[in-house]
């Protein structure tokens, strides 16, 4: 009992020192956490002050300091955040290439206006000035300045009737001797998003041009194009706004649906409404717009039936609101690519290649013919399927590839039938203009296609690489100094073209087993 008793003494003693200890320990430790989080904060605050303060002024050596700061203290990750302020500022203030921009009188003339109105327009908007021709509201009716625009006729409404829009004010003028939709941003993402996606998109037809920008003002102005607006057709042919939204955001999640699984009736409703209302074809030449985007790095982040134009049958994408220009190798650019696809394929009925479907091929091949799989097919950006190349085997992945492909850069190759269709998106990779293959075997000119549409979409551009089923005719192996041919060594055709070229062929690193050679033709 005393042992009992003097235990609770203890313990009734020591417990609140114990407690007072620990408590200063984590008091203490609080206070080194705390502390080490303002410091942190506060080298994190600077370090985007002076990046932004040296974007949003015109001393660039504070924004360099400010994105090496961060760095430095590692915080490089918070960089993110001033690409689009630092890409835009790029931007503000450059002259725009207009020249497959329509001069401001025939545009003019297509709206319907007489020609003393045209001329008068067309002086008024020359060369470093600007005159209003309309403004649209938020239903995209438009307001006239210049009287009735004939081409507007159905759409347009008096000030009365007007409904200022609630973003981006949006106007027509004649600036700069072109017509141009001029849009007033209401908040700057928007104004980074739309300049820095159409700005990587001016090569690429079937998308608005920049004619001005001014990035203090956040206004920019686009070319304008004449045309009829999906969204707008579709309602015209049993599909309303309504249904048309309903379609873009009440879909199966991804990959939940295919051709048997049962659609939302707005989905099907707004497929039946797009079938005839667009002549056949136009479906095709919106999917080949997208996929031209997307090569060029950049992303849609909107898509849905009134974002597209018809220009003369032609379709052309605008809003660009929500678009990401992506860099690198970066995965998220694969994912959100993916994800526009899918939406683009079930919105338009189409077959855009995404990554998932490509695999779902490739699968499908080796289930059926195993030996078509006889080493990694490996198209970049940690996309593999099948077994890995060994450097035992003599297969070396492609470090073995570049020295042999040397002979290839800037030269057409034509292939009498290897077994690597991997091989020839390398040889495309390293310089080939054009790869022209003959394959024999139905199965391995499946497997081709399939990998040429993932490298293309691994990659983000457009290989020039053509399939022909069947044996090679004689035309295709007149040598010259421009063409390479790629056979594999115990080919009947590859033995006869050495002989009559008289050349040593070159080995490359391909198949296990027998690798293909290189026969070049004489310079």
């Amino acid at each position: 009992m005393r042992r009992v008793l003097c235990a609770a003494v203890t313990f009734v003693l020591v417990l609140p020192a114990r407690l007072l200890h620990r408590r200063a320990v984590l008091m203490r430790w609080a206070q080194e956490a705390l502390a080490g989080v303002k410091a942190k904060a506060a080298v994190l605050f600077a370090g985007i002050l002076v990046a932004v303060v040296g974007a949003e002024t015109v001393h660039p050596y504070l924004m360099v300091a400010g994105i090496a700061w961060l760095t430095w203290f590692g915080f490089g990750f918070a960089t993110s955040i001033l690409e689009r302020p630092l890409g835009l500022r790029r931007l503000d203030g450059r002259r725009f290439p207009l020249a497959d921009v329509p001069p401001a009188a025939e545009t003019l003339r297509r709206l319907g206006l007489d020609q003393s109105t045209v001329d008068r327009l067309v002086e008024a908007g020359g060369p470093g000035r600007e005159t209003l021709l309309a403004s649209f509201d938020q239903e995209n009716r438009l307001l006239s300045t210049v009287g009735p625009i004939p081409y507007f006729a159905e759409s347009l409404v008096d000030e009365a009737g007007f409904i200022r829009r609630i973003r981006h004010l949006v106007d027509l003028v004649v600036v700069d001797g072109v017509v141009a939709v001029r849009k007033s941003y209401d908040n700057p993402t928007s104004l980074q998003n739309e300049a820095i996606a159409l700005a990587a998109l001016a090569g690429v037809s079937g998308v608005p041009r920049i004619v001005r920008l001014d990035r203090r003002r956040r206004v920019m102005h686009q070319s304008f194009l004449t045309g009829e607006n999906l969204g707008t057709l579709l309602a015209e042919h049993g599909a309303s706004v309504d249904i048309q939204h309903e379609a873009v955001t009440r879909r199966p999640d991804r990959g939940t649906w295919g051709p048997a699984t049962p659609l939302p009736e707005a989905r099907q409703r707004a497929v039946a409404a797009l079938q005839a209302a667009v002549p056949a074809g136009t479906v095709d030449a919106l999917a080949a717009l997208v996929a031209r985007i997307h090569h060029a790095g950049v992303t849609l982040g909107d898509v849905k039936y009134g974002n597209v134009l018809l220009h003369d049958g032609a379709p052309v994408l605008c809003d660009f609101d929500w678009a990401r220009v992506h860099e690198g190798d970066a995965i998220e650019s694969v994912e959100r690519r993916d994800d526009e696809r899918d939406l683009f394929n079930y919105l338009f009925d189409s077959h855009l290649p995404t990554l998932g479907i490509l695999r779902a091929e490739l699968a499908s091949l080796r289930a059926g013919r195993p030996d078509l799989m006889e080493a990694m097919v490996d198209i970049g950006r940690g996309c593999r399927f099948g077994r890995r190349w060994t450097l035992e085997g003599g297969t070396g992945r492609w470090l073995s590839l570049r020295g042999t492909l040397v002979g290839c850069r800037g030269r057409r190759v034509v292939d009498l039938g290897t077994r690597d269709p991997i091989l020839l998106l390398e040889v495309l990779r390293h310089g080939a203009s054009s790869v022209v293959t003959y394959q024999r075997d139905p199965d391995r000119a499946r497997l081709a296609r399939t990998c040429h549409r993932l490298a293309e979409i691994m990659d983000d551009r457009e290989y020039a690489l053509e399939i022909v089923d069947g044996v090679p005719p004689s035309t295709a192996l007149r040598p010259s100094g421009e063409v390479v041919f790629l056979a594999e060594p115990d080919d009947a055709v590859a033995r006869e073209l050495l002989e009559r070229t008289g050349r040593t062929p070159r080995r490359v690193a391909g198949w296990c087993g027998t690798a293909p050679i290189l026969i070049v033709g004489p310079v």
